[in-house]
């Protein structure tokens, strides 16, 4: 069995769900607005510290800059000067912590029988007393700081480390208009040895769903709202329970009569249970896909035919600067300044040389004349797309997208 290695960012799901952590994993690579949205306001809020908020923006993602922007850095008060993305492993058997040495960017080494690695987004320490604070963003559910186990997992570490017997813990969550909002919570020596207990009692759990496991048995589980990013969901006794309900339905809907309450009733409840369960197994199924390809039947013609992950050269991009250097030659700085902001486009182009041209001459022979000029000149490119979806692989190997057709 591959030994999965839970980490502190879990552990608020891993102490309600133990199973969650023992069950097969699958990480869905695909975008994720809101996780890539945290994602860039972390890097970003790090980076202020080092670099400043012009610098730190002009590094941060085009599609998440507006967000970022709003951030009232402000507000925040000194905790921009507290360590940031601090690596630790606590060792759940002894009750110690040590700090963590990355091998590459938050790769670690650790004792997967005994430790839990963990980042805290920002940690202070003084006099018998540390602090931890995380980020968040969004609008994902949360438990109370004084119950959260990544919070009090991260006080835990750093008062082991520093030999502190006090914690302040905090989430630091920034809302939609940039604004954040603080959720503080003590723990004295008495919280800190409870937070141990609780990590304790859910690692043993751990290893004891991993027993089950081995032996063949149906674990059990527990649903909630950290249901919603478990990397265990395609695995999960509860999710894959409905699926087999559903298409083992015991008192299938008489389609061949008309409908009575009791009828409709029982087609309205098979109808729900078969959605939620199709919209699992896409789920499941995209994730897996994502990481390995799923043959399917060849199309009559022998053509191989694939489920997964197809690259293809995306829609040209012209440089913007390059752009406005062949419009001014051109068409004089006035088309180029109504083609070009920050970006430039083929529509604007166009947009912008139609009103410039003589009367009669097509609109074709002069936007290809410009596109010429731009890519001779290094200004065009065609970054790569990435669809997961069903493709076809031709003999000579080149691969098409492939129209699902209805029925």
């Amino acid at each position: 069995m591959i030994i999965t290695i839970p980490t502190g960012s879990q552990m608020d799901r891993i102490v309600r769900c133990p199973a969650s952590a023992a069950l097969p994993q699958v990480y869905d690579a695909n975008e994720a607005p809101d996780r890539d949205r945290g994602t860039a306001m972390h890097s970003f809020l790090d980076r202020v510290a080092e670099v400043g908020r012009e610098a730190a923006l002009a590094e941060a993602d085009e599609q998440h800059r507006e967000f970022l922007a709003s951030i009232a850095l402000a507000q925040l008060g000194d905790r921009l000067s507290l360590s940031r993305e601090v690596a630790l492993a606590y060792d759940w058997r002894d009750d110690t912590a040590r700090r963590l040495r990355p091998l590459e960017h938050r790769a670690y080494e650790v004792d997967p029988a005994r430790e839990i690695p963990l980042t805290i987004d920002l940690a202070g320490v003084g006099e018998a007393e540390v602090y931890a604070g995380d980020y968040k963003s969004g609008h994902g559910w949360l438990p109370a700081p004084e119950q959260s186990m990544q919070l009090g997992l991260g006080a835990l570490a750093l008062a082991r480390l520093h030999e502190a017997t006090q914690a302040e813990v905090e989430y630091v969550r920034v809302r939609d208009d940039g604004t954040p909002r603080f959720f503080r919570a003590r723990l004295d020596v008495f919280g800190l040895e409870a937070a141990a207990e609780r990590v304790r009692g859910a690692m043993e759990g751990v290893e004891g769903v991993r027993g089950q496991l081995a032996a063949g048995a149906v674990p059990s589980v527990t649903e909630g709202p950290w249901c919603r990013y478990c990397p265990a969901r395609s695995a999960c006794p509860a999710k894959t329970a409905l699926i087999r309900q559903v298409i083992a339905d015991p008192q299938p809907v008489p389609y061949s009569q008309p409908l009575t309450p009791d009828g409709a009733r029982r087609a309205y409840d098979l109808w729900r249970r078969a959605r939620d369960a199709m919209a699992q197994v896409e789920a499941a199924l995209y994730a897996y896909a994502k990481h390995d390809a799923i043959d399917l039947d060849p199309e009559p013609d022998g053509t191989r035919r694939v489920f997964g992950e197809l690259r293809r050269p995306g829609n040209e991009v012209l440089a913007g600067d390059v752009v406005h250097r062949v419009l001014t030659e051109l068409y004089g700085g006035e088309v180029a300044n109504a083609a070009v902001t920050m970006e430039a486009s083929k529509r604007a182009i166009t947009d912008a040389i139609r009103p410039a041209l003589p009367a009669g001459d097509k609109i074709t022979h002069h936007t290809e004349r410009v596109f010429e000029l731009v890519r001779a000149r290094g200004g065009a490119s065609r970054p790569e797309t990435c669809t997961t979806t069903e493709y076809t692989i031709a003999p000579d190997g080149a691969a098409r997208a492939r129209k699902r057709r209805a029925g």
